[in-house]
């Protein structure tokens, strides 16, 4: 697989470029509207076609100088456009991180209809909560916790086939008696629902566990 990135780093180049001529000449507004099944569906026909037409030659030819940080072969995906991980997220009185203007995100704090999601009702204490969240996410596909705290935690979700990563937060708000929420894509523009969708499997799981737990 190692031998493919010279080819996997060209046909990014040609994605990303696609990708912005069609924002530009796109109407004004419907930018957002840029689906991350175009960028996957174009990923895919450009690397087939490289590889049937001419496969020793891409294997072969020095990258030239290109490369792209957000490629690796990991975590159970054939590739990892893992991005950089944020460094702006985490609580800061008492409110997650903003959703961007995008739509590959959706938060229990956000104000338009676009990215609002509802917030998880707290049942019990902190503590018995962060736990069940914790084996909620244990018990999911390419998920892994990154960072557990009393009243916070985070972690990350990779797709199967590309390896794209969402970070996902759940902050305890003791005062309102409920978990906010935030679930968000680090790179591409759309999501097809995956974020919201996320989020409501989870809380079901998450009720699912503290019934479960009930005498």
């Amino acid at each position: 697989m190692v031998l493919f990135r010279p080819l996997v780093a060209r046909v990014l180049f040609i994605g990303d470029w696609l990708k912005s001529r069609w924002e530009i000449n796109c109407p004004p507004g419907k930018q957002s509207q840029f689906s991350l099944r175009f960028v996957t569906s174009v990923f895919v026909s450009l690397l087939g076609i490289a590889v049937l037409a001419l496969p020793s030659a891409a294997i072969a030819s020095p990258l030239g100088g290109l490369s792209h940080n957000s490629f690796a072969v990991a975590g159970g995906s054939m590739f990892h456009f893992s991005g950089d991980r944020p460094t702006n997220l985490g609580i800061v009185a008492n409110h997650l991180q903003a959703c961007p203007d995008s739509p590959n995100c959706v938060s229990s704090q956000s104000l338009d209809e676009e990215h609002r999601i509802e917030p998880i009702q707290l049942k019990g204490n902190s503590r018995r909560a962060i736990q069940a969240l914790k084996h909620a996410i244990d018990d999911s596909e390419r998920a892994e916790v990154i960072k557990s705290e009393d009243n916070y935690l985070y972690a990350e979700f990779t797709s199967k086939l590309l390896g794209f990563v969402d970070d996902v937060e759940f902050f305890i708000n003791e005062d309102e008696r409920t978990i906010e929420v935030r679930s968000a894509s680090r790179l591409g523009e759309s999501d097809l629902g995956v974020n919201r969708k996320r989020i409501e499997t989870l809380q079901q799981q998450f009720w699912t566990l503290l019934d479960s737990e009930s005498p």
